[in-house]
């Protein structure tokens, strides 16, 4: 049979766009099919500019606080400190969106150096080696005789928990929030590790940050000496850690200035102006159609690997 592809790239995120330039390199004839281009960057982009390390200066947060200083010195003569300069959510997340667009560009000049071509749509299988793809303009079909599947994660909803996107939000709804919060309860400190990942940014800003987890070690999978090092510089910005807690019951209290209360099996409360729930995350493969491919996926969208991380 002959294929349109020798290889199609299902998203461009890092298994991706590494996957189909070292195809590419090899002299394969190769595709990435690619829904968001943008919207998908915006997570990993703040994290990877957020003041992650104390010993390191990062250009998203020192960039904002130059601003939010220059802005206070423009309102008020008197002198101001950046390290305790307010948050404004859309100047920082416009900060992101042009580091985004840098990153786009860079990669986009090396799919084309390397003659990948780019999709830009939905897609799911109609057979082991076909795709449907619903582009802005309409529905293509692409063969390929290999298909990385790279589409990620996403984060995995709460069992007992209801996330509204305002005040309790998970790590996919950062980017709705209005306003940099003064104060944040993060649910999660595991094996995937987003809840400590968003607990130091959001330190990083100035804001208060208790972090919950039911575990009594964070990040219980890594060098107990590392994660010791990465606690005390985290408690030296100000987080709180409740280890061995478990999250009851979050309750939302609309006196005024909305505040989230959340509720501990040990009895404590916890008040903030926001939540931040952190359940895991699961694979993305769900709207995939992966029965046409002869694949089955578990009940965490995870698909079965064997040798070379081929699937059965």
């Amino acid at each position: 049979m002959k294929f349109d592809y020798d290889l199609v790239c299902i998203d461009s995120g890092p298994a991706g766009q590494r996957g189909a330039v070292q195809a590419a390199k090899l002299g394969k004839r190769v595709a990435i099919i690619e829904k968001q281009r943008a919207v998908g960057r915006r997570l990993p982009a703040y994290r990877d500019d957020s003041e992650q390390n104390v010993s390191r200066s990062r250009p998203v947060i020192r960039e904002y606080r130059e601003r939010a200083v220059e802005r206070r010195l423009g309102e008020n003569s008197a002198p101001a400190k950046s390290g305790k300069a307010k948050p404004c959510a859309q100047e920082l997340f416009g900060l992101v969106d042009q580091i985004i667009d840098r990153e786009i560009t860079i990669q986009d000049d090396q799919l084309s150096r390397n003659d990948v071509e780019v999709i830009e749509g939905s897609t799911a299988f109609t057979d082991p080696h076909t795709l449907r793809i619903q582009t802005a303009s309409g529905i293509r079909t692409a063969t390929s005789e290999n298909i990385l599947i790279s589409v990620g994660t996403r984060p995995s909803p709460p069992q007992d928990l209801e996330i509204d996107g305002q005040f309790v939000i998970n790590s996919a709804e950062i980017f709705n929030v209005q306003e940099i919060p003064r104060s944040v309860v993060v649910n999660g400190c595991g094996v995937i590790g987003i809840g400590i990942e968003y607990a130091s940014m959001f330190a990083a800003l100035g804001v208060n940050v208790t972090v919950v987890g039911g575990r009594r070690r964070a990040l219980e999978f890594l060098d107990h000496e590392i994660v010791d090092e990465l606690v005390h510089q985290m408690r030296d910005r100000g987080v709180l850690f409740r280890l061995g807690e478990t999250v009851e019951g979050v309750e939302v209290k609309r006196n005024g200035r909305s505040t989230v209360v959340v509720s501990l099996a040990s009895g404590k409360r916890l008040a903030a102006d926001l939540a931040l729930v952190c359940a895991g995350r699961v694979g993305a493969t769900d709207s995939l159609n992966l029965a046409a491919a002869e694949l089955e996926a578990d009940d965490r969208g995870r698909l079965v690997m064997g040798e070379n991380f081929r699937t059965t």
